[in-house]
């Protein structure tokens, strides 16, 4: 695995354009056709992890079929994912935690912080290379305004 650790930085990095660029079939490359996706965020109100967002892979793709019928923020998204720690889970497994922030930046020019967080990644690392897992995105961000309807 440790000979691995940059390729698993970059394959975080790879994702974060692919999402910016909305290719999701590139996304997807990345990923195994066992992948879960998440969104997560702390309630101090109710004291507990509420869960926004859970898809399997095939949701996933279900979720990214919908965007152009939903009514979205215009402009462009700017993910920035600092990989923070690489935990190896035995020879071919590792759980890695980004710390994110998404910029948004609207048809105008002007730049906004739209939301902070973690990825929480879980990464398969095979003969290939590393490939995706899970990936649950925990935010700090808990007010995201209307239109965000795209893959954070």
């Amino acid at each position: 695995m440790t000979n691995s650790i940059e390729s698993v930085r970059m394959l975080i990095g790879r994702t974060c354009l692919a999402l910016d660029a909305e290719n999701y079939g590139e996304f997807l490359n990345g990923c195994t056709e066992e992948f879960t996706y998440r969104v997560t965020t702390f309630s101090p109100e109710l004291g507990k992890d509420m869960v926004w967002l859970e898809h399997n892979r095939e949701g996933y793709e279900g979720l990214i079929k919908m965007l152009p019928k939903h009514i979205r923020l215009k402009g462009r998204f700017n993910r920035q994912a600092i990989v923070c720690d690489v935990v190896p889970q035995g020879d071919n497994h590792a759980t890695v935690t980004s710390q994110l922030t998404v910029i948004h930046t609207n048809p105008e020019g002007e730049s906004r912080v739209l939301l902070a967080g973690r990825y929480i990644d879980q990464i398969v690392v095979g003969a290939s290379g590393p490939a995706l897992a899970a990936r649950e995105v925990n935010l700090d961000t808990r007010v995201l305004g209307p239109g965000i309807h795209t893959p954070i």
